[in-house]
């Protein structure tokens, strides 16, 4: 049964979450907030973005592209999307400089 916020992660921000990080994610919320569990699922999506936020994607995540990525070359997206960027180069610098 998908959890209501997995729903609301899914639709607000087209990211799939890993069903184990999420569990662990509501665990961990539901021993360190007072009333977390008693929060309706608008409530506490702020405070799993926040625990997202810090997070690696890659293990957070269950994975996931839009159905016909291949095809949107050069297409601006239209929605939210969640990215981690894993590493910043500078392409303007010479290769011995980066």
């Amino acid at each position: 049964m998908e959890q209501p916020l997995d729903s609301l992660l899914r639709s607000s921000f087209g990211f799939a979450p890993d069903q184990t990080w999420l569990a662990a994610c509501l665990a961990h919320l539901g021993q360190n907030v007072t009333g977390f569990s008693s929060m309706g699922s608008q409530a506490q999506l702020p405070l799993v973005l926040e625990q997202l936020l810090a997070a690696d994607l890659h293990s957070a995540g269950a994975g996931g592209m839009l159905p016909d990525v291949a095809q949107l070359h050069m297409q601006p997206l239209q929605g939210r999307f969640l990215l981690q960027v894993d590493e910043v180069v500078n392409i303007s610098a010479g290769w011995k400089e980066r």
